[in-house]
Protein backbone atom coordinates (compact mmCIF):
# COMPACT_ATOMS: atom_id res chain seq x y z
CA UNK A 1 0.00 0.00 0.00
CA UNK A 2 1.44 3.35 -1.04
CA UNK A 3 -0.96 5.70 0.76
CA UNK A 4 -4.44 5.54 2.25
CA UNK A 5 -7.40 7.82 1.65
CA UNK A 6 -7.10 8.92 5.28
CA UNK A 7 -3.49 10.02 4.74
CA UNK A 8 -4.50 11.89 1.59
CA UNK A 9 -7.36 13.58 3.44
CA UNK A 10 -4.92 14.87 6.05
CA UNK A 11 -3.00 16.49 3.17
CA UNK A 12 -6.19 18.13 1.90
CA UNK A 13 -6.68 15.73 -1.02
CA UNK A 14 -10.17 14.29 -1.30
CA UNK A 15 -10.62 10.82 -2.71
CA UNK A 16 -14.09 9.41 -2.95
CA UNK A 17 -16.30 6.62 -4.09
CA UNK A 18 -18.98 8.59 -5.87
CA UNK A 19 -22.50 7.49 -6.67
CA UNK A 20 -23.88 9.07 -9.80
CA UNK A 21 -27.45 9.00 -10.98
CA UNK A 22 -28.76 10.59 -14.14
CA UNK A 23 -30.91 13.63 -13.47
CA UNK A 24 -33.77 12.14 -15.51
CA UNK A 25 -33.67 8.94 -13.42
CA UNK A 26 -33.60 10.88 -10.13
CA UNK A 27 -36.56 12.98 -11.29
CA UNK A 28 -38.52 9.90 -12.42
CA UNK A 29 -37.66 7.68 -9.44
CA UNK A 30 -36.89 9.90 -6.42
CA UNK A 31 -38.18 7.39 -3.85
CA UNK A 32 -35.89 4.66 -5.18
CA UNK A 33 -32.90 7.01 -5.03
CA UNK A 34 -33.79 8.11 -1.48
CA UNK A 35 -34.22 4.49 -0.37
CA UNK A 36 -30.81 3.62 -1.81
CA UNK A 37 -29.17 6.63 -0.12
CA UNK A 38 -30.81 5.77 3.20
CA UNK A 39 -29.50 2.20 2.91
CA UNK A 40 -25.98 3.51 2.31
CA UNK A 41 -26.30 5.65 5.42
CA UNK A 42 -27.39 2.55 7.37
CA UNK A 43 -24.27 0.77 6.11
CA UNK A 44 -22.09 3.59 7.48
CA UNK A 45 -23.88 3.35 10.83
CA UNK A 46 -23.41 -0.44 10.87
CA UNK A 47 -19.70 -0.16 10.11
CA UNK A 48 -19.16 2.52 12.75
CA UNK A 49 -21.07 0.66 15.47
CA UNK A 50 -20.33 -2.98 14.53
CA UNK A 51 -17.28 -3.12 12.22
CA UNK A 52 -16.87 -6.90 12.53
CA UNK A 53 -20.48 -7.50 11.50
CA UNK A 54 -20.13 -5.13 8.54
CA UNK A 55 -16.86 -6.74 7.49
CA UNK A 56 -18.49 -10.18 7.54
CA UNK A 57 -21.09 -8.97 5.04
CA UNK A 58 -18.44 -7.43 2.78
CA UNK A 59 -16.20 -10.50 3.02
CA UNK A 60 -19.02 -12.78 1.94
CA UNK A 61 -20.08 -10.48 -0.92
CA UNK A 62 -16.54 -10.13 -2.32
CA UNK A 63 -15.34 -13.65 -1.53
CA UNK A 64 -12.46 -12.45 0.66
CA UNK A 65 -11.46 -13.17 4.23
CA UNK A 66 -13.06 -11.31 7.11
CA UNK A 67 -9.65 -9.92 8.07
CA UNK A 68 -9.03 -8.62 4.54
CA UNK A 69 -12.43 -6.96 4.40
CA UNK A 70 -12.01 -5.35 7.80
CA UNK A 71 -8.52 -4.08 6.95
CA UNK A 72 -9.73 -2.51 3.69
CA UNK A 73 -12.79 -1.00 5.33
CA UNK A 74 -10.70 0.58 8.09
CA UNK A 75 -8.63 2.41 5.47
CA UNK A 76 -11.71 4.30 4.23
CA UNK A 77 -13.37 7.39 5.63
CA UNK A 78 -16.99 6.49 6.29
CA UNK A 79 -19.13 9.62 6.05
CA UNK A 80 -22.68 9.64 7.30
CA UNK A 81 -25.35 11.40 5.26
CA UNK A 82 -25.27 14.29 7.74
CA UNK A 83 -21.51 14.64 7.27
CA UNK A 84 -21.91 14.57 3.48
CA UNK A 85 -24.39 17.45 3.79
CA UNK A 86 -21.73 19.74 5.30
CA UNK A 87 -19.86 22.44 3.38
CA UNK A 88 -16.75 20.24 3.24
CA UNK A 89 -18.57 17.79 0.99
CA UNK A 90 -21.91 18.09 -0.84
CA UNK A 91 -23.46 20.84 1.24
CA UNK A 92 -27.19 21.37 1.15
CA UNK A 93 -29.50 22.47 -1.64
CA UNK A 94 -29.38 25.99 -0.15
CA UNK A 95 -25.62 26.08 0.51
CA UNK A 96 -23.53 24.01 -1.86
CA UNK A 97 -20.42 22.39 -0.49
CA UNK A 98 -16.91 22.00 -1.84
CA UNK A 99 -17.43 18.82 -3.85
CA UNK A 100 -17.96 20.65 -7.15
CA UNK A 101 -14.52 22.22 -6.64
CA UNK A 102 -13.04 18.78 -5.92
CA UNK A 103 -14.46 17.54 -9.22
CA UNK A 104 -13.05 20.56 -11.04
CA UNK A 105 -9.61 20.04 -9.46
CA UNK A 106 -9.74 16.39 -10.53
CA UNK A 107 -10.56 17.47 -14.09
CA UNK A 108 -7.54 19.82 -14.10
CA UNK A 109 -5.34 16.94 -12.94
CA UNK A 110 -6.73 14.69 -15.69
CA UNK A 111 -6.10 17.42 -18.27
CA UNK A 112 -2.48 17.78 -17.08
CA UNK A 113 -2.12 14.01 -17.52
CA UNK A 114 -3.53 14.32 -21.08
CA UNK A 115 -6.41 12.04 -20.14
CA UNK A 116 -9.07 14.58 -21.10
CA UNK A 117 -8.99 17.36 -23.70
CA UNK A 118 -10.68 20.17 -21.81
CA UNK A 119 -11.95 21.17 -18.40
CA UNK A 120 -15.55 22.38 -18.17
CA UNK A 121 -16.33 25.54 -16.22
CA UNK A 122 -16.80 25.34 -12.47
CA UNK A 123 -20.53 26.01 -13.01
CA UNK A 124 -20.82 22.71 -14.88
CA UNK A 125 -19.45 20.86 -11.86
CA UNK A 126 -21.53 22.82 -9.36
CA UNK A 127 -24.68 22.18 -11.40
CA UNK A 128 -23.89 18.45 -11.49
CA UNK A 129 -23.76 18.10 -7.69
CA UNK A 130 -27.10 17.82 -5.95
CA UNK A 131 -27.71 16.86 -2.35
CA UNK A 132 -31.48 17.37 -2.41
CA UNK A 133 -32.46 13.70 -2.42
CA UNK A 134 -29.82 12.86 0.17
CA UNK A 135 -31.19 15.57 2.43
CA UNK A 136 -34.74 14.28 1.88
CA UNK A 137 -33.61 10.70 2.56
CA UNK A 138 -32.11 11.77 5.88
CA UNK A 139 -35.20 13.75 6.85
CA UNK A 140 -37.44 10.84 5.81
CA UNK A 141 -35.40 8.36 7.86
CA UNK A 142 -35.67 10.67 10.87
CA UNK A 143 -39.45 10.95 10.51
CA UNK A 144 -39.87 7.18 10.17
CA UNK A 145 -38.19 6.75 13.58
CA UNK A 146 -40.04 9.53 15.36
CA UNK A 147 -43.12 7.47 16.11
CA UNK A 148 -41.15 4.43 17.29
Amino acid sequence: MLITSGQLAHKGIVTADVIVVRKSFAESHPEQVKTYLASLNKAVTLFRSHPDEAAAVVAKEFGISHEEALEMMKELIWLSADEQLTSDYLGTPDHQGNFGKVLEDTAHFLKEQNLIDQVPSQKVFQDAVSSRLLQEAVRGAGRSHEGS
